[in-house]
């Protein structure tokens, strides 16, 4: 048994894993932070049209690359032998392609023939599917390759360089003749691109497979690890229903324009948003890893911090749900007013969607993979049948924009509910917090409103962000936020 990756995988360098963190945080936050400057700059370039097209095309390329390695790259990190890691790239390659080829006939075939959104897709859009998820997936699976090597600075580089290489072709591609389809044409360019320029790392583990390997052994090792594609693809795949699936119903059953309105809505809420919520999620792991399978002891501390990233993230919210219209018009142009009337629910919605972040990794810790199988397949039918119910009340783009946003809500808070029954906290514990998220979101809009006949729109959001910033420091004084009450919490 070969074991050549430099060290005793068993053991734990703490210095080495804070350096690698704070590694690939900084690279998620910058990488989103290019991400939000791109969508900006492409909103001046390209119509809401063309930004439907652009969601129709990645909601079907991500529900094919979902299946697309079966999550083998994940084996590769935890595989104890390095021959056997480097067969698992070859397996996960192999499964790649195979699965693109025979998926993208379907997603095609949904392209061509789809209505609404679908119909506004160029044709070669179906041939850069395939494209897509193999470059996609060579891009994860050397990242995986990268991460058993401890080689974190790669994969922040590989993050970066994605983000910079997609924003780069779609801008560029806005002045010539690709029209309204450079979005999709930049995203397949960019996608190819980064997989030859940071693919080069597969090349040693594919030689390696070649030469001390047969289709037995890849069968072999592919059988040991059948908990991901048995496991762990069905549960990313499951994640996808309602985010794609919502996608691909509104594609399919609304214009193009209204399509694009919220993809970007939704694009510009989220992305901030989850990104403070995960970072905060990244480091309390940690700390809930080591409480062992019982997190009861740390309910008071985990509860406090999750309501605090949701007091801190509540008033940025709240300016949007007041003043979305003035604020997508002003710096992206009228056309994008309209997606400032959806970006009002869409972020109260996205609020609560980050929220999940922060304890998503409770059910790893506590052991409790199937539940979280179980929980996440109930969740994202019942809001995509919630969705299915609004749309059919909805009269207008606002509300259907509103039927999504409640869907997505309750998807939030139904997971919530679930993780504080099944870690212990108890049914309301998590739950409570995103109503008291919501509620203190909706105090911004609901002070600015109040105060629109009396001073000028500036002067109510600053008197609305006063109240809540007053409103925020007497709740933290009164349940010791952070404080006492964590601290009083008696184990156990």
């Amino acid at each position: 048994m070969s074991t050549d990756s430099g060290d005793p995988r068993g053991a734990v360098d703490l210095r080495r894993v804070a350096g690698g963190a704070a590694t690939l945080a900084v690279s998620s936050a910058v990488a989103q932070g290019i991400g939000l400057l791109s969508m900006l700059a492409l909103a001046r370039l390209y119509d809401p049209a063309a930004f439907g097209a652009w969601a129709a095309f990645m909601a079907a390329a991500s529900l094919v690359g979902v299946l697309g390695g079966l999550r083998y790259d994940i084996a590769v990190v935890v595989e104890r032998d390095d021959d056997d890691s480097a067969r698992l790239v070859a397996v996960t390659l192999l499964v790649a392609l195979a699965g693109a080829l025979v998926t993208a006939a379907a997603a095609g075939a949904l392209i061509l023939w789809g209505g609404g959104a679908m119909s506004a897709l160029p044709r070669g859009a179906v041939y850069g599917l395939p494209a897509v998820v193999l470059a996609s997936a060579a891009i994860q699976t050397a990242a995986a390759w990268r991460l058993r090597q401890r080689r974190f600075a790669y994969v922040a580089a590989s993050r970066l360089g994605l983000a910079a290489l997609l924003g780069a072709f779609q801008i560029g591609l806005a002045g010539t003749g690709a029209g309204g389809d450079g979005l999709i044409i930049g995203t397949v360019f960019a996608h190819v691109v980064a997989a030859v320029a940071f693919g080069y790392p597969l090349l040693a583990p594919l030689r390696r497979a070649a030469s001390t390997s047969g289709v037995r052994d890849l069968r072999a090792v592919a059988a040991r690890h059948a908990a991901m594609p048995g496991l762990s693809a069905p549960n990313s795949f499951i994640g996808q229903i309602f985010a794609q699936g919502s996608t691909v119903l509104l594609v399919a059953s609304t214009p193009a324009a209204f399509v694009g309105g919220l993809n970007l809505a939704w694009r510009l809420t989220y992305a901030p948003l989850v990104t403070v919520a995960q970072s905060v999620g990244q480091a309390l792991f940690p700390e809930l890893a080591a409480a062992g399978s019982d997190l009861r002891p740390l309910r008071a501390t985990v509860l406090a911090i999750l309501r605090g990233v949701a007091l801190v993230l509540a008033p940025g919210v709240g300016v949007l749900v007041a003043f979305g219209p003035a604020i997508f018009a002003a710096p992206l142009g009228e056309p994008w007013r309209e997606a400032g009337r959806y970006a009002g629910p869409v972020s109260v919605a996205a609020l609560l969607m980050a929220l999940t972040t922060v304890v998503e990794r409770a059910f790893d810790v506590a052991g409790r993979q199937r539940t979280q199988l179980r929980l996440n397949l109930a969740c994202n039918v019942a809001a995509l049948l919630a969705l299915v119910a609004g749309l059919g009340l909805a009269g207008d783009g606002a509300g259907v924009a509103l039927a999504w946003s409640v869907a997505m809500a309750l998807q939030a808070v139904t997971w919530l509910l679930a993780t504080g029954i099944v870690v212990g906290f108890g049914a309301w514990a998590a739950s409570r917090v995103a109503v008291e998220a919501t509620l203190a979101a909706l105090l911004v809009p609901a002070v600015a409103w109040a105060a629109r006949g009396i001073v000028d729109p500036l002067a109510a959001v600053a008197m609305a962000l006063a109240v809540y910033g007053a409103g925020l420091l007497w709740y933290a004084r009164a349940s010791g936020l952070l404080g006492r009450a964590a601290r009083r919490e008696a184990p156990g």
